[in-house]
């Protein structure tokens, strides 16, 4: 072969050298669309988690405790007779403060000079109370055994796994529908799932409302309190990837 035919031919064999991986890239490579899918559900909490408490005041703080732990019995023994369970109870604070008094008055001592006046105790439990139908009437009667502060409500559910997972299944539909808008948009069909990964899930997020003393001594004189629940969304995020094929295919 002659000297200008052997280069001619090995330039044509270099440059097919270059182009057919390419080529082969784009005859073969899968094609993939990745879309994220939203789901919710939205329903009526089944349970409340109250935190109420007692506050004691006396001179001594062996009265104001003995005080206070004869109030927060006849608090226990209405969640008894509620048949709330033990397991369902639990002191979450418990607080002894010293009251002072810091007038300026000169038979109190040196001008300025606190001295102690008293004692405070404070004693407060968190309920879990998984029938809320009768919430309401429950709080009456804490108030009207002694409770005298409730410090917050929250509503959630006993148990959210049900829901959970209808949220995931909403949303693996919901990306499953944008998959297919945009595939037959672009004139292509959805194929396989090649995966399936979770964003994340949005669980209710606790209100707490806040009742002070003189509140609650006015739920005591008022009829039996209305609560409303309300309902809750439970959502969930997946990021699904599908493989894409030619229609026919």
């Amino acid at each position: 072969m002659p000297l200008k035919d052997s280069k001619l031919a090995f330039l044509i064999i270099s440059s097919l050298m270059i182009i057919s991986p390419i080529t082969w890239a784009s005859d073969n490579d899968n094609r993939y669309i990745t879309v994220t899918g939203h789901g919710k559900i939205s329903a009526i909490p089944d349970t409340a988690w109250v935190t109420g408490g007692v506050h004691t005041q006396a001179k001594t703080a062996t009265k104001a405790l003995n005080d206070n732990n004869t109030l927060m019995e006849a608090v226990i023994g209405v969640l008894k007779k509620a048949n709330i369970k033990n397991k369902n109870i639990q002191t979450s604070g418990f607080n002894v403060h010293p009251i002072y008094d810091h007038s300026n008055r000169k038979d109190y001592g040196k001008p300025n000079s606190p001295r102690i006046t008293g004692y405070r105790v404070s004693n407060s439990i968190t309920v879990k109370i998984i029938n809320t139908n009768n919430l309401g009437k429950l709080l009456d009667e804490l108030v009207n055994s002694g409770s005298n502060q409730i410090s917050g409500i929250r509503f959630g559910f006993n148990d959210n796994q049900e829901l959970l997972d209808e949220a995931r299944k909403r949303a693996i539909s919901n990306a499953q529908k944008k998959a297919k808008l945009y595939a037959q948009t672009a004139g292509v069909d959805v194929g396989n799932i090649i995966s399936i990964s979770e964003l994340g899930a949005r669980l209710p997020q606790p209100v707490y409302r806040n009742m002070e003393m003189h509140q609650a001594k006015t739920m005591s004189d008022a009829s039996m309190v209305p609560v409303v629940s309300g309902e809750q969304v439970i959502s969930a995020s997946v990021n699904v990837i599908y493989e894409l094929m030619n229609r026919g295919d």
